[in-house]
């Protein structure tokens, strides 16, 4: 799916850290430029750059955007932004539904311009994977209401080269 208007200045980020850190084969890296010379990012498909960036870094894998799967190790990748709300915690919710395998997911945080990286086994989700965060956009690892600890954070990666690595 092409970016719209909207998803274009939350889809920048990624592609400007794909590019920028070599994610990219050298095909993705020249549509990338010329997308963001000319301020047309809405014409990508951000969700099939950030897959084949990670097939470029895996070698192990192979990149097939099959029905409910993009690898051939049957996981799928994720994008997702932070979204702000007025009375609830910001977090970021990303659609699992129909998803075979586990879940390579990168989630942009706009107030600390940080991304965070995950890899969730298909055991550890349903249909959604919410990542909460807090108002000042450090991660919401420990729930206060509760004391426990927001289990989604157990599945976090430190690097978008562990994530694309990643063994399901």
């Amino acid at each position: 799916m092409a970016t719209n208007n909207t998803n274009a200045k939350t889809e920048k980020p990624l592609l400007l850290f794909l590019y920028y850190n070599n994610f990219c084969n050298k095909d993705d890296k020249i549509v990338i430029k010329e997308a963001i010379q000319h301020n047309n990012i809405k014409i990508l498909s951000v969700s099939m750059i950030l897959e084949r960036c990670i097939e470029h870094v895996n070698l192990n894998i192979t990149h097939t955007s099959e029905n409910g799967f993009d690898f051939s190790d049957d996981s799928d990748a994720k994008f997702g932004t932070v979204t702000y709300y007025t009375y609830r915690d910001p977090k970021c919710t990303v659609w699992c539904d129909g998803k075979f395998g586990g879940i390579r997911l990168v989630v942009y945080e706009p107030e600390t311009s940080i991304f965070y990286f995950f890899c969730v086994p298909r055991d550890k989700y349903k249909k959604t994977i919410d990542v909460e965060f807090n108002f000042n956009g450090t991660p919401k690892r420990l729930s206060l209401k509760n004391k426990k600890i927001n289990k989604i954070w157990l599945h976090e990666v430190y690097s978008f080269e562990e994530m694309a690595n990643f063994k399901f």
